[in-house]
């Protein structure tokens, strides 16, 4: 599971397809990565190195005009750094997560694990090794102090992201060596012939922090600037003295990295076959022992490479895997350093040995035959080696699976065991901890994991807070905010669900993906090559099946698809030849477009109706295709001086002409967007570059995706050196990074209704920016009304669920509403006991592990409120939670309420949980509060739960502090209210009672969810209401065991229920949502009265919804819903 082909632009592999019909592993698609860097980066025509190109493009955006809001700013003038670092008070960009990623998968596939994006090293501090350091693949370095607790990102707007080696200086540990360009994914023969690629194009020098991150230097930019690291290795007690193993051979640095000297003194030199230095390791015990490995040639040994005033001298190592090697690792026992190990593949990715050498610098590298276990699937990506601290007789080797080694000291024979099942997939390296032998890191294709008994069992939570995933495409809800789809390498397809921790919604590689506009609960993705998929039960994990019946060819890796945008059951995948289907892929494909003369494969696909299509290709061409009849045609429409061999990456077709369309382009020389208008006939297009010129042109680097916007008439574009914007139709752009790590943008997609741009990177997860919005709070705290809703503008009302969350007792399709507050939950110990301890919920327990419960009376219940920060700074924030009888009209605050605040108010309808509590929320971290309390025995069975959040930072305006409790929540972000029912005990009676005001010929009705059709429900109102409703409803007798509980909710102020008979309600099923309704009218009553719902189960009851509104001449006037649901287990979804 590699890096994969995403494809974009003209270059070594610009024609290299996929063939269906070959059905390869994944692991045979090792050069994606490359294949997509390599073979879309390079326009037509000769160029510097491409890492030079990249390096040019952002000094050009340093230089160009801010936009913020409706205006353009100079950096100069703004004292912007030019970079994408944000700026207080202004709109920024800002992170949507995911800072985990629960139930993902694992190589075995049977554990369900979190993940996070690829980590290529990993630095643990020799003396405090609570504090660690990541390289991430395009997510820079991340930095803990308390042992994976919590994580920072340290290096988020320097020069490159993409991270192959960190070290730290043994004898200064703040001294910190971190090597741009990542050399894991450097060279891989499936896609890389010898001669193809000579530099990494992300390598951009070598980054030297000695405050342990707190700011860096970039040097080595002549030596490194488009080369790939492997490993750093630093003197034990000379910080200064540092080796680095790069694409470019060996380097040294005697004076911290000011300088930086390529060696040679026995070294090969870097060739058609001696493709790079892949590793080096000092003797900590006798640091002039120095080892270094070449690809292609061979393990090599110095004696004299621990002193800044001699020049080191090597010598080929005797033994060991030689000129017959492709990547090799190499390893110094700890504990005994004369005992060192090697890990080697084939030049072409395959196992070739592992290898000790007792004998150190004078000794021979000797193959270990294991005498059990099997041999690690190692590649030319994934090959590392590590040794146990305490023995050289335990050895760690890092594959595609993370392998122990150890050695029967008795017999001397060697096993390998296979420890990493319950890991992600494809380990790419690993570390020690300095003190404890058997606690392990690894660093996956899904983030890292830890050890404490040596591989018997790993921990996942060390992942969270990790907002490192590579994404690839993004999909987002039609009308709500609050879902996103998106595909990511290697960590399947995933779902954001208006929180920070995001849902896995598919295995394996995630590529293009698709939301029916019409029924958002379908939904298409792909894993990779030709492998659609169709969810129909709202991309739920599970629900999506193969819809690649009837599809041959070849394609990309992530071949694009795209929907009719008139007609969202037609859909075209981008295969050779194009395929078409008119039930989103469940029809077998049976209509195929072939592209005249097409050189490339389709890269871009715009459906523009049932009737036209636009599709571009991997190598610059674009076809128009049009339907006549039942017949299609397509017309190459590409014609200069739009530029040939250059990838089109996305296509933007004009609102009012649909013979006008805009191209992104990938590649560099030239313009990146182009203008073409095609012809009266149809037959051709006249193209123009806007780019813009100057220093108002676009960046000179690939231009990924591309949005318009047709409110305003601007485009976006996202670039792999951000995002830029243009409100000139291209004259001049504009930096629109403001926020934005400095990251490549994969994906951009503007969400019209909430005016919400959403980029997607390859390595800093998602982010979003409000377009019409010129400044903002630095820290925007909120709570959210209900599960989509997203603390933005009035919460979704009477709203179908566009997902299951168990947990909140949701099912898709049903209607959340405003008092369904996501960020409150209630743990008891009603089916026996807590869930939980309060201590242990986090952000990510709260989303996916605990199930809100009914209160008990009488028990300590714990309530938990989480409480977000969508800015950029911490804040300060203080919480109060009450609660209330709602079984009539919700009551308004106590008249002191905002003048007590953070107090208590005077006793009155709400009633404090404790006292407020003030705890710091981090941007793009919630922070969980948490009290406990006991509910009185008399409390109503129908109550409510209120929590406000209030800071210095981000305060509730005086004209928000009302007291009406509906005004308040629908008004104000800070607050929200969730519907609790609470119970006894030992309640197994179902009464759900509720008071209506009439106003004259008043209606109830009372929406069932799908799965609680069956149930039996009747509806208890006082005896003159009752006689006044149609005979045509059964009245049938109240249950026995209902009569108690009516009683305990009797309102003396209201007329009373009737004790013996109820209304026999027979909800019926309504078209196109599952729900069944019915309708009680003619309730004339002169004065309020008290009402109730009595359910009984059937034999097999399953959980489910019942809403309950009451109307006024087709006016609602208030509502409520219960959610019918038995214990469920911590867990959200149980996944094999």
């Amino acid at each position: 599971m590699e890096e994969r082909l995403r494809g974009r632009s003209l270059g070594f592999f610009a024609n290299r397809a996929i063939e269906h019909k070959d059905k390869l592993h994944q692991d045979d698609f090792a050069g994606a990565e490359l294949d997509r860097d390599s073979s879309r980066l390079h326009g037509s025509g000769n160029h510097p190195p491409i890492a030079h190109l990249r390096l040019r493009a952002l000094e050009h955006a340093k230089k160009m005009k801010r936009f913020r809001g409706g205006r353009r700013t100079d950096p100069a003038a703004t004292g912007d750094a030019g970079t994408g670092d944000s700026v207080p008070g202004a709109a920024n960009w800002v992170q949507m997560g995911p800072i985990a990623i629960p139930n993902g998968q694992s190589l075995g596939g049977v554990a369900r694990i979190i993940v996070s994006g690829r980590v290529a090293s990993i630095a643990v501090h020799p003396t405090s090794p609570s504090t660690m350091y990541l390289a991430t693949a395009r997510g820079g370095v991340w930095k803990t102090t308390d042992g994976g607790a919590t994580w920072a990102a340290i290096s988020d707007n320097q020069v490159s992201l993409a991270m192959g080696a960190i070290a730290l200086a043994p004898s200064a540990p703040d001294t910190i060596y971190a090597g741009t360009g990542e050399g894991h994914i450097y060279y891989l023969t499936a896609f890389n012939p010898l001669n193809a690629l000579n530099e990494s194009y992300q390598g951009s020098g070598l980054l030297k922090s000695t405050t342990g991150g707190t700011s860096w230097t970039l040097q080595g930019t002549v030596e490194f600037t488009g080369a790939a690291f492997y490993r750093i290795a630093v003197h034990p007690t000379n910080p200064d003295l540092a080796y680095a193993a790069t694409s470019r051979g060996l380097y040294r640095t005697t004076n911290g990295g000011t300088n930086w000297t390529l060696l040679a003194g026995g070294l090969p030199a870097i060739s058609a076959t001696v493709i790079a230095a892949t590793d080096v390791v000092i003797d900590p015990a006798t640091p002039n022992n120095v080892y270094c490995a070449f690809w292609g040639s061979g393990i090599y040994v110095c004696t004299n490479g621990g002193s800044a005033a001699v020049t080191p001298s090597w010598t080929l190592a005797p033994g060991g895997p030689g000129a017959t090697a492709g990547r090799i690792g190499l390893a110094i026992a700890p504990s005994s350093t004369s005992n060192v190990f090697a890990l080697a593949a084939t030049p072409g990715g395959a196992y070739l040995g592992f290898y000790r050498n007792t004998g150190g610098t004078g000794g021979t590298f000797n193959l270990i035959t294991p005498s059990s276990g099997s041999n690690p699937a190692v590649s030319t990506s994934k090959l590392f080696i590590a040794v146990d601290i305490s023995t050289p007789d335990t050895v760690y080797l890092c594959a595609t699976s993370m392998h122990k080694a150890t050695r029967n000291t008795a017999t001397g024979a060697w096993a390998f065991t296979d420890i990493g099942q319950s890991i992600h997939a494809d380990v790419r390296t690993m570390a020690m901890h300095p003190s404890l032998n058997q606690t392990v890191f690894a660093g996956t294709d899904g983030g890292i994991y830890k050890t404490t008994n040596a591989g018997t069992s790993w921990d996942d939570t060390i992942n969270k807070r990790l907002c490192t995933i590579q994404f690839e495409f993004a999909d987002h809800h039609p009308t709500r905010d609050a879902v996103v789809f998106s595909g990511t390498q290697d960590n399947g397809t995933d779902q954001y669900r208006a929180s920070e921790v995001f849902y896995h919604a598919d295995d394996g590689d995630g590529g293009a993906t698709a939301i029916d506009p019409s029924t958002p609960a379908n939904v298409l993705t792909e894993r990779f090559s030709i492998s659609p998929r169709r969810s129909t039960a709202g991309g739920g994990f599970g629900t999506f099946t193969g819809v690649s019946a009837g599809l041959g060819g070849s394609s990309l890796f992530y071949p694009p698809l795209a929907l009719d945008a008139t007609n969202a059951n037609n859909i075209a995948y981008g295969v050779v030849p194009l395929a078409l289907d008119g039930s989103q892929g469940t029809g077998g494909w049976s209509t195929t477009v072939t592209l005249p003369g097409a050189a490339g494969l389709p890269s871009a696909i715009a459906y523009v109706s049932s009737t036209l299509i636009y599709v571009g290709t991997s190598s610059g061409e674009v076809y128009r295709l049009v339907k006549s009849g039942s017949t299609w045609t397509a017309t190459a429409i590409h014609a200069a001086p739009l530029p040939g061999g250059r990838w089109i990456w996305d296509i933007v077709v004009s609102p009012a002409d649909p013979k006008t369309i805009t191209v992104a382009l990938g590649g560099f020389g030239g313009g990146h967007v182009y203008r073409g208008v095609v012809n009266a006939a149809g037959t051709a297009a006249t193209w123009t570059d806007h780019s813009g010129t100057g220093a108002g042109a676009l960046p000179d680097a690939p231009a990924n995706a591309l949005v318009f916007d047709a409110v305003t008439s601007r485009f976006y574009v996202g670039t792999d050196v951000g995002v830029y914007v243009t409100t000139d139709d291209g004259t001049t752009w504009n930096d629109f990074r403001q926020g934005l790590p400095n990251t490549a943008i994969y994906d951009l997609k503007l969400h019209g209704p909430s005016r919400l741009l959403r980029a997607a990177t390859h390595g800093r997860g998602m982010w979003e920016r409000e377009i019409d919005q010129s400044s903002m709070n630095d820290s925007i705290v909120y709570v959210r009304d209900n599960l989509m809703h997203t603390g933005r503008g009035t919460a979704p009302y009477n709203q179908p669920a566009a997902f299951d969350d168990p947990l909140r007792q949701v099912t898709l399709g049903d209607h959340v509403f405003w008092w369904h507050c996501a960020d409150i939950k209630n743990d008891s110990d009603g089916p026996g006991s807590y869930q939980m301890t309060p201590s242990s919920v986090d952000f990510y327990a709260f989303e996916s592990q605990l199930a809100h419960r009914d209160p008990v009376r009488t028990h300590v219940n714990h309530a938990f409120v989480q409480v977000h920060n969508r800015g950029i700074a911490a804040a300060s924030v203080t919480v109060k939670i009450l609660y209330a009888d709602a079984s009539g009209a919700l009551p308004n605050l106590q008249s002191n309420f905002w003048t007590a605040w953070p107090g208590n108010p005077s006793a009155g309808a709400w009633t404090p949980i404790g006292s407020a509590q003030t705890l710091t929320v981090k941007p793009g971290e919630p922070t969980v509060f948490t009290w406990n309390w006991t509910p009185p025995s008399t409390q109503a069975e129908h109550s409510c739960m209120l929590v406000v959040c209030d800071s210095a930072a981000d305060p509730i305006p005086a004209a928000s502090k009302v007291f009406d409790i509906a005004t308040l929540v629908n008004s104000e972000r800070r607050v929200g209210l969730k519907n609790l029912h609470l119970v006894d005990p030992t309640d197994d009676t179902l009464v759900l009672p509720f008071d209506v005001l009439p106003r004259g010929a008043d209606q109830i009705r009372i929406v069932l969810s799908p799965d609680l059709h069956g149930w039996h429900v009747g509806l208890v109102v006082p005896k003159p209401v009752l006689n006044q409703i149609h005979s045509s409803i059964a009245r049938v007798p109240i249950p026995t065991e209902a009569h108690g509980r009516l009683a305990l909710h009797a309102r003396p102020n209201l007329p009373k229920l009737d004790a013996t008979e109820m209304l026999k309600v027979e909800p019926i099923a309504v078209a196109g949502t599952g729900d069944h309704v019915a309708l009680v009218d003619r309730l004339h009553h002169d004065q309020p009265y008290a009402a109730a719902i009595v359910l009984q189960h059937p034999p097999k009851a399953k959980r489910g919804s019942i809403t309950i509104i009451h109307e006024h001449n087709g006016q609602v006037l208030g509502g409520n819903t219960f959610v019918i649901a038995p214990p469920i287990p911590k867990t959200a979804d149980k996944r094999g």
